[in-house]
């Protein structure tokens, strides 16, 4: 049985913050061809068959820049995963359910993508490789950054009684989603997300 808290999609889409921009000096192009030909490598081969050495031949660059700044392989396809989900924001919709959609289906949007699949392939068969693992934890924490900042706005707005968990609620909601592709390997659509959300925002006990 696979390990969840590895799943690709999520892992893949965790990095808070703008998309980046266009590269203006050759340490930002040196940087940027790095990223991606590390992405293209974890595409192509999967965490565990991924060099130091082929990334560097594939950027164009000598390996010991690509040490200079990324030490280890593991900093390295760290840095990778955040540049390719740099696009990932926290939304503002107006509203927690909102937000929320939006959030997840820009993940999965993401992960649909060429590469992402790709990632997604390679990811999900190395559940239980300790590195990739490690990884996981430390970019699962810079995404419940984003989870805070959209459960922030949505106390800001009256919405969240008080005593509520973020991180429980991004636990149920992610781990609600996550069972969906371990069960048989498709990313949630519209309205399953809904239903979900819906679940998880209102409860599922009647009213009395």
């Amino acid at each position: 049985m696979r390990a969840a808290p590895t799943k690709s999609y999520s892992t893949i889409a965790v990095a808070p913050g703008p998309a980046e921009p266009e590269p203006r000096t050759r340490a930002e192009r040196v940087v940027r061809s790095v990223l991606d030909a590390a992405i293209e490598e974890l595409g192509r081969v999967g965490f565990r068959s991924v060099t130091v050495e082929e990334v560097a031949r594939r950027a164009g660059v000598n390996k010991t820049t690509v040490y200079r700044r990324w030490p280890t392989k593991s900093a390295l396809v760290q840095a990778a995963f955040e540049r390719f989900g740099a696009s990932i924001t926290a939304p503002d919709t107006g509203s927690l359910e909102g937000d929320l959609t939006a959030f997840i289906h820009s993940k999965f949007d993401l992960a649909k993508t060429p590469k992402g699949r790709a990632l997604v392939r390679g990811l999900h068969a190395e559940g239980f490789d300790p590195e990739l693992f490690a990884i996981s934890k430390r970019l699962r924490k810079q995404e419940l950054a984003l989870y805070e900042t959209m459960f922030d706005q949505a106390r800001r707005r009256g919405e969240v009684r008080a005593g509520v968990s973020c991180e429980v609620l991004m636990q149920v909601v992610e781990g609600a989603l996550s069972l969906r592709f371990l069960l048989d390997g498709k990313f949630a659509g519209r309205a399953e997300v809904k239903r979900v959300l819906d679940i998880v925002l209102r409860g599922a006990l009647a009213r009395g």
